[in-house]
């Protein structure tokens, strides 16, 4: 059977649409065309692999989502939506998905095309049911015309500048943001440049093991109450100990790179996979190979799969920097790795090239 590899990618226009609630919502729609698909409803053994569709890129941004059709137990046709492997959005935006199948005359007969009601984090990715095998089957000229299945799959989600997590603000954030902000009740204080900021230990063993070590053992830390960190300005302390009580670091486009390195030394991997996506979308000429260098020396395996990606596509103008004269001098095995993505995105375009 012949289907879309999951390799190609799709970039597809975006428009967008207001709810009732006033709250904006972008749409991406992709036919997805299924050759020989009657095919795998004949089976006898309803237990296929999953046939994977494109990555669906909207429009030129940085979103992107890879679908994926599968059976389900019950005999329904499903679709997944999951990030692919190289995506670097974040897995808490907000999406859904609707579904429609068209038959011989191009028709939307069966699914839905009404606005969605419930938008949920896509997670490590989410299912959604599609049709009965044997309503399919039960008029294949119709519904599958030489074999072929039709789905229309158009996307929904909240953009991402927008507060896409809650329309409100939870009552336990904001007691949470208070609690840091008035420094009620505190028994550590955390300084850095000459700030002083009061915490709370439980809270920071609870979101650190790092600092739960410090309050365990007879380290200074513990015996005076008091963790001077050298190696962050205020501003980044400011922000790291906000994302410790409420997941939410106010400050993280302009404190990125920081944060991301604090979030590495004190082991706390949310802030370290948003401080990935920030600095994933702000890639350029200038900071790339930093970044990759970066991205190694501190394991964000995202960001440096990102970092590749964008050499690889823009070969041509990063080996004339001055940065990747000195990548060669003193990163010799990063060179390596990018070479292997120049490979791998020269053999990608000889596979598009001979598609086309």
């Amino acid at each position: 059977m012949s289907d879309v590899s999951s390799d190609d990618e799709v970039e597809c226009p975006v428009s967008d649409y207001t709810l009732k609630t006033k709250s904006k919502v972008m749409k991406v729609e992709y036919r997805w065309e299924i050759p020989n698909f009657i095919n795998e409803l004949r089976l006898d053994n309803w237990d296929w692999e999953q046939i994977s569709g494109p990555v669906i890129r909207a429009g030129d941004s940085n979103l992107c989502w890879e679908l994926g059709l599968f059976p389900a137990s019950d005999g329904n046709l499903g679709i997944e939506i999951r990030q692919p492997k190289h995506s670097v959005i974040d897995s808490r935006l907000q999406m859904s998905l609707t579904v429609c199948i068209f038959d011989a005359n191009n028709t939307d007969v069966l699914g839905c095309r009404e606005i969605p009601n419930l938008f949920v984090p896509i997670g490590n990715g989410k299912r959604f049911s599609v049709v009965h095998r044997d309503t399919l089957l039960s008029d294949p000229a119709r519904y599958l015309p030489d074999g072929q299945l039709t789905i229309l799959c158009t996307l929904h989600y909240l953009p991402p500048e927008t507060c896409m997590y809650a329309a409100d603000e939870p009552e336990i954030v904001s007691s949470m943001r208070n609690l840091l902000a008035d420094g009620r009740f505190s028994d550590i204080i955390v300084a850095a440049d000459e700030c002083e900021f009061p915490a709370h230990r439980a809270i920071l063993a609870q979101r650190s093991d790092v600092f739960r070590a410090m309050f365990e053992v007879d380290m200074a830390e513990k015996l005076n109450n008091r963790v001077v960190i050298e190696d962050i300005s205020a501003d980044a302390l400011k922000d790291l100990l906000t994302f410790m009580y409420t997941d939410s670091a106010p400050n993280i486009k302009s404190l990125a790179m920081e944060l991301l390195v604090a979030a590495e030394k004190y082991n706390i991997p949310l802030l370290k996979a948003d401080c990935e996506v920030v600095l994933a979308k702000s890639l350029n000429i200038d900071n790339v190979i930093d970044r990759l260098i970066e991205s190694e020396t501190y394991q964000a395996l995202k960001l440096k799969d990102a970092a590749l990606q964008w050499i690889g596509k823009n070969a041509a103008d990063v080996i004339k920097t001055k940065s990747w004269k000195l990548l060669c001098e003193h990163h010799p095995q990063l060179v390596i790795v990018v070479s292997e993505q120049f490979a791998s995105y020269i053999n990608e375009l000889n596979s598009n090239n001979h598609h086309e």
